[in-house]
């Protein structure tokens, strides 16, 4: 069994050594001591106070440890969290104790802190190997296991450099080559000079680049184009397909509406030098243009290999574009700078296809990248 050299560090130091007050005691016979220890400071000659400080510790004291005993015995590796815990309360009453010259003078507590040095030794031994026993079976799932059992390691003691070399193994040898084809041509014809290629191999580059392509650090998997795969004769372990599907781009639309407005002004003063007001009338002539698009972007994972679904999935998007126009009979003083703006709307152009589509694509990108990094994650 290795057993690697642990230094405490200044935090775990802290952890173990508390100031004493029984708002730090979990357990409320813990707390009953740390009262009692506050009375004997002020009564330090009351022999029924020393008494009971003497049945509290050796009460707390073996309660702990019962506890201790209780979850050595358990199989599974969460034991060590529940062991230390114990471990700790039984320091804290030690640095309470201690902290009281008239409370060390009467028992003489345990100090735990190599016990928790110990454990933390055997916490970290039995991560470690059961992180070397996990990578027998050379499956992905089986390094993700491992690679958390040598984190949980390094948690117990930082300075295991034999579970950190362990720990980047298990990360590069579950790393997997996933390629991205390109977007899969959904037009079939429907819409004629539909520059398809472009956004098939818009998407799928920018998914590569921003998922980080050969050089993708933070999740065990690397990112290629099927261009890239072939160019480099890179194995694709998994694939990812991408396709519209249910593509509706409506024609041009168009409806009209009037809108009446009107407008208190001034004209002026009369004699006595009241306002002159009067309501002036106008009517709008508005134009509404528009165009509505939906889609659904189905995205296929699968293991190269074995033909094995990983996820499949689909994302719906949608986008509404339009704009007003108007013209107006009536009193032009009845209308607000609203209004001459649709007044002196100059018409643009109605967007493209490829922008609609690009547009739609947008709306969910972040949304598939996500989707696509969590899959591939462990």
């Amino acid at each position: 069994m290795y057993r690697p050299i642990i230094i405490l560090s200044i935090f775990a130091v802290a952890l173990f050594s508390s100031c004493g007050t029984s708002k730090n005691f979990s357990s409320p016979e813990d707390k009953d001591l740390s009262q009692l220890v506050k009375k004997l400071n002020k009564k330090s000659g009351d022999l029924g106070l020393q008494n009971s400080l003497k049945t509290l510790y050796a009460q707390s004291q073996q309660k702990h440890e019962d506890n201790i005993a209780v979850y050595r015995k358990i199989q599974s590796l969460d034991k060590w969290n529940k062991i230390l815990s114990e471990y700790s309360e039984l320091q804290k009453v030690y640095d309470l104790i201690s902290s009281s010259t008239v409370a060390y003078g009467i028992i003489n507590p345990v100090n735990y802190y190599s016990m928790i040095d110990d454990v933390k030794h055997e916490a970290a031994s039995e991560f470690f190997d059961a992180g070397m026993s996990f990578m027998t079976d050379s499956s992905r799932e089986s390094y993700r296991r491992a690679y958390d059992a040598f984190d949980k390691a390094l948690q117990y003691a930082p300075d295991f450099s034999e579970a950190q070399k362990q720990k980047q193994f298990a990360f590069q040898s579950s790393i997997i080559n996933v390629v991205i084809n390109p977007l899969q041509d959904f037009s079939n014809g429907y819409f004629p000079g539909w520059d398809a290629g472009f956004q098939r191999n818009y998407l799928q580059e920018n998914l590569v680049r921003d998922l980080g392509g050969a050089n993708a650090f933070s999740v065990p998997a690397r990112y290629y184009t099927d261009r890239q795969a072939a160019a480099s004769n890179i194995i694709p372990n998994w694939i990812v397909d991408l396709k519209w599907n249910n593509v509706f781009i409506s024609p041009e639309r168009q409806d009209a509406y009037t809108r009446n407005v009107s407008k208190l002004i001034t004209l002026g003063t009369d004699s006595s030098g009241h306002e002159i007001t009067e309501t002036v009338y106008a009517t709008l002539n508005v134009t509404r243009i528009y165009v509505e698009a939906s889609a659904v972007l189905d995205y296929h994972i699968t293991d190269a290999l074995t033909k094995n679904n990983i996820e499949w999935n689909s994302l719906s998007t949608d986008y509404n574009w339009q704009e007003e126009y108007a013209s107006y009979s009536g009193d032009s003083r009845a209308l607000s700078p609203q209004d001459w703006a649709m007044i002196n709307y100059a018409r643009t152009n109605l967007p493209s296809r490829r922008d609609i589509m690009d547009e739609m694509t947008r709306r969910i990108y972040t949304d598939l990248r996500s989707r696509i990094k969590n899959s591939t994650d462990w």
